[in-house]
């Protein structure tokens, strides 16, 4: 992806702005005071992180199908409980936040299953003993990562493909979205230029709408899962180095 994707500010007050301009613990805030739909927005947080969540699950434990119904419990107990409520703002980001207690989870459940073969009463094992060899702790949250931002991205362009459509520009957006992620698409200026009858200053009037939404977006979202607003950029920064390595 090109930087001038990332770098520039976004406006939250542009017509069409995605995503709510908030961070975690804001919305963590209004969950606490029982304020209509802040339970409802956390609980799409996590529709959309659920993939990450199921795939870091997968790489920590040997049973496939049962890495998904933790990673599912492990969402529905999240949504249950009190202290979630009451997270401070110093807990920091909210993927590090869910690694965390996804990896205690894991470790808590497998023990769990252990002790009641065994009859309880042994000791609890580490999680670098728990799982799929040859895999580790530190390569499961790299790939959590990964897929963290893979799925921000992916979100970002669904609701973007879907203001598109409402436009009646859905093909548009077909031929464009490449330009979201590069300065370079898959289909030459030129050609799209002739396609719709415009100039060449035109696609590029058009990319660059795009890529300002994109951008917009991508911050948006992003911004619900730190700390500050003005982490949003370093956390952006930090993922897509993820994503190239």
């Amino acid at each position: 992806m090109g930087d001038p994707v990332l770098q520039s500010q976004s406006d939250p007050g542009a017509p069409g702005y995605a995503f709510p301009s908030t961070h975690w613990t804001t919305l963590l805030v209004p969950l606490r005071d029982h304020t209509e739909g802040a339970e409802t927005a956390l609980e799409r947080l996590f529709e959309i992180y659920r993939g990450p969540l199921v795939a870091f699950a997968r790489r920590l434990m040997r049973d496939q199908a049962e890495a998904e119904d933790v990673a599912h419990d492990f969402i529905c107990a999240l949504l249950r409980r009190e202290d979630l409520a009451r997270t401070r703002r110093e807990n920091g980001k909210f993927r590090s936040f869910l690694c965390a207690g996804l990896r205690n989870f894991v470790i808590n459940h497998v023990n769990a299953k252990r002790a009641q073969k065994r009859g309880g009463g042994h000791a609890d094992l580490p999680l670098d003993e728990l799982i799929v060899p040859p895999a580790d702790p530190a390569n499961a949250e790299a790939e959590f990562y990964r897929r963290w931002i893979q799925t921000s991205v992916a979100e970002v362009l669904r609701g973007l493909e879907a203001e598109w459509a409402a436009s009646q520009k859905a093909e548009e957006f077909d031929d464009l979205k490449e330009f979201a992620l590069s300065k370079k698409g898959d289909i030459p200026r030129i050609e799209l230029a002739k396609k719709y009858g415009v100039s060449v200053n035109a696609v590029d009037a058009k990319i660059s709408r795009l890529r300002r939404r994109f951008r917009e977006s991508l911050r948006a979202l992003i911004g619900q899962t730190v700390s500050r607003p003005e982490d949003v950029d370093e956390e952006i920064r930090f993922l897509m180095g993820i994503l190239s390595t």
